[in-house]
C-alpha cells in the first residue's frame, strides 16, 4: 500500500494490481486543479452505439433525402 502525494489516497496493490500503473499512466492528463474527490467513472458505452431513438433520427433523415 501507498499514499499518493497530495490527494492522499491508499491504494492497495494487492487488491488492485493495475491501479499504480493506471496511476502513472493518467497522471499526464490531469491538471493542477484535479481533485479525486471529483472522480467519476465513465459509462463506457458513450458515444460506442446509437440509441434506439437516435437511429429513429437517422433513419428519418434519410428517408427525408431520398
Amino acid at each position: 500500500m501507498r499514499n499518493t502525494k497530495d490527494q492522499k489516497v491508499i491504494i492497495d496493490e494487492n487488491e488492485y494490481p493495475l491501479a499504480g500503473a493506471i496511476a502513472q499512466l493518467s497522471i499526464k492528463r490531469m491538471d493542477k486543479n484535479f481533485n479525486l474527490k471529483n472522480a467519476a467513472p465513465i459509462y463506457i458505452r458513450n458515444n460506442v452505439a446509437k440509441t434506439i431513438s437516435e437511429r429513429k433520427i437517422d433513419l428519418k433523415a434519410k428517408e427525408r433525402k431520398i
